[in-house]
């Protein structure tokens, strides 16, 4: 504490001592009074800034430590802005395919580590939707098998993605 006091007191001195020397050195006329109020300002300055020191030195985190973070900050911003990237990319991907005709229940990919490229892309589809028509089931039909180039090469065309990794569920 002793040592803060003490060097404030130097600082203190230098600075007004500089400012009378600058205040001497300056040409009378309308300039020096703009001089003399940065010379006050920084005057002000040096002699309130040890009480911010003296304030800041007395804080204590210790209690700040015990608080226990909720589960959203469990997440790093970059994981929480990742999660939303990839989100918002199968969003998208699955009103594409619904575009295409089909029905799609679910739309999952996977990416490079920089996220700058689809590795994977996993889709579980229905079926694909008759314009307007939708058909009526009666007792358990057989199972339709699906074509599925079509999303095969639309996601191969506008994404780069290969087919083989293109999984249906």
């Amino acid at each position: 504490m002793i040592n803060i006091i003490r060097k404030w007191c130097e600082n203190l001195l230098v600075v007004v001592c500089i400012s009378i020397i600058i205040e001497m050195l300056a040409p009378n006329g309308n300039n020096k009074k703009y001089i003399k109020v940065v010379i006050g300002i920084y005057i002000i300055f040096v002699t309130i800034n040890p009480i911010f020191e003296i304030i800041n030195y007395k804080i204590s985190f210790d209690e700040f430590n015990n608080i226990e973070l909720s589960s959203i900050h469990d997440i790093s911003l970059d994981e929480r802005i990742k999660n939303t990237y990839i989100s918002a990319i199968e969003e998208s991907l699955k009103k594409e395919i619904v575009d295409l005709g089909f029905d799609v229940e679910s739309v999952k990919i996977i990416t490079d580590k920089d996220f700058e490229k689809i590795e994977k892309v996993e889709l579980s589809v229905k079926g694909k939707k008759e314009r307007g028509i939708e058909p009526i089931v009666i007792g358990k039909e057989p199972k339709e098998e699906i074509e599925y180039n079509e999303i095969e090469e639309y996601l191969y065309k506008n994404y780069s993605i290969n087919k083989e990794n293109i999984l249906f569920k």
